[in-house]
């Protein structure tokens, strides 16, 4: 009878584990694609809860160890421990890709599309990576696109395209003569090397 009710609250602590982690989990994945301006405000204190949570089921899988010397009792704990390292991982991966250092970036004005103002960010990194961020309505929503970069001659070429086609994966730098000042251009440029005009114009920073 003992046997059946531990087997069944191993059960019940591992749903548990499953029902809170693996949302988070999930959650940190999206984030690494796509961040909603503000939603940190309710995801850090649920992380947190859930965290508190899982201490007493950390606790009893070590009581019920201790106790039955049976490694699946901390299946639960077990199981845990990998989804919250796997979110974490996420998380560091995520920040290694937004943060890290910076050849050159390039800021397009703000335009208007199917009701959604946008505006494109290009940060060519180090090792030929490179990271675009999609702004949309000054910042409500943020998605995020990575990849690599190669440089033929003096044009950029972006191994995917961007934001559903809305830019090229094409560029080359070109010095742009303003009001008898000069400004760094990144100009768009079709398979052919043709300078693409759309609504995007990008600016170095």
């Amino acid at each position: 009878m003992f046997n059946k009710l531990n087997q069944s609250f191993s059960i019940i602590r591992l749903i548990i584990v499953l029902l809170f982690f693996f949302p988070i989990v999930i959650n940190e994945y999206h984030n690494h694609k796509s961040v909603v301006l503000y939603a940190e405000m309710i995801y850090v204190p649920f992380y947190k809860f859930i965290l508190c949570l899982f201490i007493p089921v950390l606790i009893f899988d070590v009581i019920l160890f201790v106790k039955k010397r049976k490694i699946k009792s901390l299946t639960p704990s077990i199981l845990g421990v990998i989804l919250i390292i796997t979110s974490i991982s996420i998380n560091i991966y995520h920040n290694y890709k937004i943060y890290q250092k910076s050849i050159f970036k390039a800021t397009s004005n703000w335009v208007k599309n199917k009701d959604l103002d946008i505006q494109f960010v290009i940060e060519f990194k180090e090792n030929n990576n490179y990271l675009v961020g999609e702004i949309i309505n000054q910042g409500m929503l943020i998605n995020f696109y990575y990849g690599n970069y190669t440089k033929k001659d003096s044009i950029y070429i972006l191994d995917s395209q961007i934001g559903e086609n809305k830019i090229s994966s094409r560029f080359v730098i070109r010095t742009i003569k303003i009001k008898d000042k000069e400004e760094k251009q990144l100009i768009q440029l079709n398979q052919k090397n043709i300078e693409i005009r759309n609504k995007f114009q990008f600016k170095i920073n």
